[in-house]
């Protein structure tokens, strides 16, 4: 007498099994790793400035506000890395729209060509964010 014992599939849905198994925990781990990365990406305000060349020898660098406008404290304006200033103050009060400054060239007419403008907004929270990088 012999007996059958049909023992050969037991081997491959055992594999098929394990194979599922570490594919839903590789994608856990994989996932939980990418999400957590997300929360560390810097908020971006939605702010903006001007920038007008009067003449060659002044140029006017103005805040125009936008949709985080009430959480400016005051602008850095950079103009070629030389002529500095600051728009607003520096007390941590808000900034109001429509505050402007401008900018004499010395030696004069030295706005004319290759000026590069920068203006870098400062919020509540102490983090920055450049709002104006203009080239002549």
């Amino acid at each position: 007498m012999s007996s059958y014992s049909n023992d050969n599939a037991v081997s491959p849905v055992i594999g098929v099994v394990l194979m599922v198994a570490i594919t839903v925990i590789l994608a856990a781990v994989i996932s939980t790793y990418v999400f957590g990365m997300a929360t560390s990406v810097p908020k971006e305000y939605v702010v903006g400035a001007t920038f007008q060349q009067l003449d060659s020898d002044h140029v006017t660098v103005t805040y125009v506000g936008g949709q985080d406008a009430a959480v400016v404290t005051n602008l850095t304006v950079s103009i070629n890395s030389l002529y500095a200033g600051t728009i607003g103050s520096n007390d941590g009060s808000v900034l109001k729209v429509g505050c402007s400054t401008t900018f004499t060239a010395n030696p004069p007419h030295s706005f004319i060509r290759n000026t590069h403008v920068v203006a870098t907004a400062h919020f509540l929270d102490g983090t920055s964010q450049v709002i104006l990088d203009y080239f002549l």
